[in-house]
């Protein structure tokens, strides 16, 4: 349970900014960003359907990667594939049906014109400090941008063009094409309900960033009793969390998403509530794998066993419970690709396996 009275900073749903706190470094105070926190981020309501939409067809058609979480979260753009076809290349989680072939093919390039925007709102918004990191990553690595699997092409800075379909309001879809304009960073997550503890994250820049792009309620309970919202937990910090809000964190620091108070459908059949958003989260291994990739210096499944933390590096113990954990992951998903009611079966399933893959993986390092 929340105790409201130990909340440093409770940011209400109409209320945002920048969030910095005191700190020494070198030898002096000062002021650093922990936090921004945008509402009302994008003003085009049709363009915010447009990517909701994207998200929703993204959450509905890609695994789940993280079955012991409340809700659902995909990942988008390059992976290391699955453990028994490892392989660094854009990720290959479509399971629907319906998104076979040309569908996944026309998803993969949606959900990257996607983030494409997405990242050039950030560029027109984020402060300098969020800003500069990411660039920095991208400067520093040369990594890959997203590029809807091979179907967008980009120079040696990131830049290329992409297209939108946005509405215009009376029900016709018309086209945008962004030209010479930077593509997304190369990995990404979309996601629906989802929820996660308080828990911090190693990657290859400081800040993440987010942006929540819908928050359906039909439950007849007030928007600020639904839960959904981001804490950043050193500073007692709740960002209240609304639609069409953008939120910017230092990825090291405590963080997490509570528990959303209602899900699902009502007796007949109607939505009561969701939440939906996209993310860039970035593998804390990825840099030095690609780099070494880059040069020819590494095979695809050398990269992919680095990635999925199956060689050892100087982080120690969080790296053999990352790559137990994604290990974990990959079994049940392939033996359960379709996401279904049998969630907490398959989830003791992986508990219950958990030291016999435990034992392979360390026989492997």
């Amino acid at each position: 349970m929340l105790d409201e009275g130990q909340l440093q900073l409770d940011l209400k749903l109409d209320e945002g900014g920048l969030i910095y706190v005191e700190e020494k470094r070198k030898g002096q105070k000062e002021l650093c960003l922990v936090g921004a926190v945008f509402r009302n981020v994008c003003e085009n309501q049709e363009a915010l359907d447009m990517v909701d939409e994207t998200i929703r067809e993204s959450v509905d058609a890609q695994r789940d990667i993280r079955m012991d979480d409340a809700g659902h979260l995909s990942l988008n753009g390059f992976t290391a594939g699955s453990r028994n076809a490892p392989k660094f290349h854009w990720a290959k989680n479509i399971i629907h049906r319906n998104y076979m072939d040309d569908g996944a093919k026309k998803l993969n390039y949606r959900v990257s014109a996607t983030f494409a925007l997405f990242w050039n709102m950030v560029k027109g918004t984020a402060p300098e400090d969020v800003i500069n990191d990411f660039k920095q990553f991208l400067l520093n690595t040369g990594i890959a941008s997203m590029d809807g699997s091979g179907q967008m092409s980009y120079d040696e800075n990131g830049k290329g063009t992409y297209t939108v379909e946005i509405g215009d309001g009376s029900g016709s879809v018309k086209l945008f094409t962004f030209k010479d304009v930077e593509l997304s960073p190369p990995c990404s997550a979309s996601a629906e309900n989802y929820a996660r503890f308080i828990h911090r994250e190693a990657q290859p820049h400081e800040f993440s960033t987010s942006w929540t792009t819908s928050r359906f309620n039909n439950t007849g309970l007030p928007d600020n009793q639904l839960g959904g919202n981001f804490f950043i937990a050193p500073y007692g910090i709740r960002i209240q969390s609304t639609a069409n809000t953008m939120i910017c964190w230092r990825s090291r620091e405590w963080h997490g998403t509570s528990l959303h108070t209602v899900c699902g459908v009502d007796s007949r059949g109607s939505p009561l509530y969701h939440q939906r958003g996209i993310s860039f989260v970035t593998s804390n291994h990825i840099p030095k794998v690609w780099r070494s990739y880059d040069k020819g210096s590494l095979s695809e499944e050398s990269v992919a066993q680095q990635i999925f933390g199956l060689i050892p590096d100087p982080h120690g113990n969080q790296d053999i419970a990352d790559g137990l954990k994604e290990e974990l992951d990959a079994q049940v998903i392939s033996e359960h690709p379709r996401r279904s009611s049998r969630k907490k079966a398959l989830t003791r399933k992986a508990q219950e396996s958990e030291m016999a893959l435990y034992k392979s993986w360390m026989s492997r390092i």
